[in-house]
């Protein structure tokens, strides 16, 4: 089964390292990416695979890169396997000349060795999926500020009193920003409801514990 393969300008640089890696570093790689954890983030797998990454050998982008294309055969819904999707790109990359003709061969096997790591696969899958959401969750902040109330009937106006108000912004992965106008009684709501679903969050994990399947969810940078 073939998918529509074409290679973006991004991606070529990160490829072209994979193939440029001498057999040990890749041997490497492979192995810290087989003791890692599955994740929900591309980040956090990076910081489990970071004791054994430099600059040099280019680690984050190569798994940054494979995790993307291993989200694609998830969501084709096409019966393409990891190995012919790794014969594919290594075509494509030959035709863009960012490998050699003669690691074309080395460069497909390496890359469906990286598709099938169990860590890298269910990453992927849970990546995609929360990028489902129509607004995944990226950033928020609050921003408290004091008001000042007069009284107007004047022309001298005078202060009367003061109003604390909250502001609440949140940022989804597209970067659009959403803001909210709090009281402080709209706080202790939002506390309590998050509360509760951390409470909730808990008696999950431990009741996903004794079934000895892991528990994929986002780790606080």
């Amino acid at each position: 089964m073939l998918l529509p393969i074409s290679i973006p300008a991004a991606q070529q640089v990160p490829l072209k390292n994979l193939s440029e890696l001498d057999q040990p570093s890749f041997d490497a790689l492979i192995a810290a990416l087989n003791s890692a954890k599955p994740c929900a983030s591309i980040e956090e797998l990076l910081r489990q695979v970071a004791s054994i990454d430099a600059p040099s050998l280019g680690f984050s982008p190569i798994l940054g890169t494979v995790i993307g294309l291993r989200a694609l055969v998830d969501s084709s819904q096409l019966p393409v396997t990891t190995e012919e999707l790794g014969r594919q790109i290594a075509a494509d990359a030959v035709r863009r000349k960012v490998i050699p003709d003669t690691s074309e061969e080395t460069f497909a096997s390496r890359l469906t060795r990286l598709l099938d790591v169990r860590s890298l696969a269910v990453t992927a899958k849970a990546y995609a999926l929360l990028g489902e959401h129509q607004h995944p969750f990226s950033d928020v902040r609050i921003v408290t500020d004091v008001r000042p109330l007069f009284w107007n009937e004047s022309e001298s106006p005078l202060l009367q009193a003061h109003m604390i108000v909250h502001n609440l912004r949140l940022e989804d992965r597209e970067g659009d920003s959403f803001y909210f106008a709090l009281t402080e009684t709209n706080l202790v709501a939002l506390q309590k409801a998050i509360d509760r679903a951390l409470v909730k969050s808990k008696v999950l994990r431990e009741s996903i514990a004794t079934t000895g399947i892991d528990c994929v969810e986002p780790k606080a940078p």
